[in-house]
């Protein structure tokens, strides 16, 4: 039996990588951060590395990385960053930035992400058994509802479900599943962007408090191997049933865009005056209307899409895995705009930063120079595109 006091190790000495939408550098309850990198997919599949700028674009990784430096404060923390701004990243960044933390040295990586789809399993698990081969753990976050994701169900990583557990060091372990680890995933304080708190629940705050308690074992045993964090972590385990939750940590309905692309503070309009809306980019909101078109009180009747994506042609529904949707993506936003009242514009920060374009502009004045309506999940300030509002009136 290695029993552990974990209360008298800091996580000292130990590297932990949080792969995630950034790490708030300034937010006083993270701290420092030792280094970071950007990771994303250019339009010609080419893996685009960026040192620069791995800040928080949403919030979600600042609260990974407290948690786990709560309970570890001294270790060397690094921000990967592959989110969007909805939370969307394709498949090659995932398995980019277990091999960046590898070859970094990095000794635990926080995963409170994961995929559904059986298409990315082979490359994700090849990625991970090159990281046990480096003595690299891995911890990952189970799907919200239970699901098969992955890398959380794979043998080489730590899968983490969600469940009602308050002691600071306290979690289960469950040898036989393939998510073997249960930690406090309810409704739990966590920090966040611009230096703020915020309450929230779900398995991916799960996921780093035993990425902070394995950097303590890290500590505490310097050569542990995953099968040894795996023993350590069996022998220190609270005793009984796990109280699992079950909670989904999206608690927007389908159809929430952020703000109206062209507002003014004293115009509201009703998303019910939309007839026929046309999509652009095919991201993860738009994944969730399409999913759920049948809740939405107006049509879809096509999604314009980069032609380097490689969905241009497809039907959006099967390219997400469900029944066929009739809404066909298109290569040019002109043509997905024909017949359609209305624009929803997705987050194109990403596509512009690729581009080198202000793609939202370019979108916004497309619709607008067809008379259409816009909604944007992306806030359009006034002072910054002066000419859009002018527009507008």
């Amino acid at each position: 039996m290695k029993l552990i006091q974990f209360a008298n190790l800091t996580g000292r000495g130990v590297n932990v990588a949080v792969v995630d939408s950034g790490i708030d550098l300034a937010h006083p309850k993270v701290g420092p951060v030792s280094g970071g990198v950007d990771i994303s997919v250019g339009l010609d599949r080419q893996i685009i590395y960026n040192n620069d700028d791995h800040s928080d674009r949403t919030g979600h990784g600042t609260a990974c990385a407290g948690i786990i430096r709560n309970k570890a404060p001294d270790i060397g923390l690094f921000s990967v960053r592959i989110f969007d701004r909805s939370l969307s990243a394709p498949g090659e960044t995932l398995v980019a930035a277990i091999q960046w933390a590898i070859e970094m040295g990095v000794d635990v990586v926080n995963l409170s992400l994961g995929t559904t789809n059986v298409a990315f399993r082979d490359a994700i698990a090849g990625a991970c058994s090159m990281a046990v081969g480096h003595g690299v753990v891995l911890v990952a976050a189970e799907h919200n509802d239970g699901m098969e994701s992955y890398p959380a169900v794979l043998p080489e990583a730590i899968g983490v479900a969600g469940g009602k557990i308050y002691q600071k060091y306290g979690y289960f372990f469950r040898p036989v599943e393939n998510v073997e680890c249960v930690a406090r995933g309810d409704e739990q304080r966590v920090c966040w962007m611009d230096q703020r708190e915020i309450l929230i629940s779900g398995t991916s705050y799960a996921a780093p408090h035993i990425t902070g308690i394995i950097a303590l074992i890290r500590e505490a045993h310097p050569g542990a191997n995953l099968d040894d964090v795996r023993e350590i972590l069996q022998a220190n385990a609270l005793d009984g049933t796990p109280p699992l939750v079950r909670e989904s940590e999206e608690r927007k309905p389908v159809w929430q865009p952020v703000t109206l692309a062209v507002e003014k503070q004293s115009y509201r309009p009703n998303p019910g005056s939309i007839k026929k809306a046309a999509c652009y980019p095919f991201n993860k909101e738009m994944h969730g209307m399409v999913r759920f078109r049948d809740l939405l009180n107006f049509e879809i009747i096509a999604i314009a899409d980069p032609v380097g994506k490689g969905l241009v042609g497809k039907d959006a529904g099967e390219a997400i895995g469900i029944t066929p949707a009739g809404i066909p993506i298109l290569p040019r936003l002109k043509d997905a705009l024909k017949g359609a009242d209305t624009l929803i514009l997705g987050y194109v920060d990403e596509l512009t930063r690729i581009a080198s374009r202000d793609l939202l502009k370019e979108s916004i004045q497309t619709a607008l120079d067809q008379g259409l309506h816009v909604f944007s999940f992306l806030s359009v300030h006034e002072e910054a595109y002066p000419d859009l509002h002018a527009k507008r009136d």
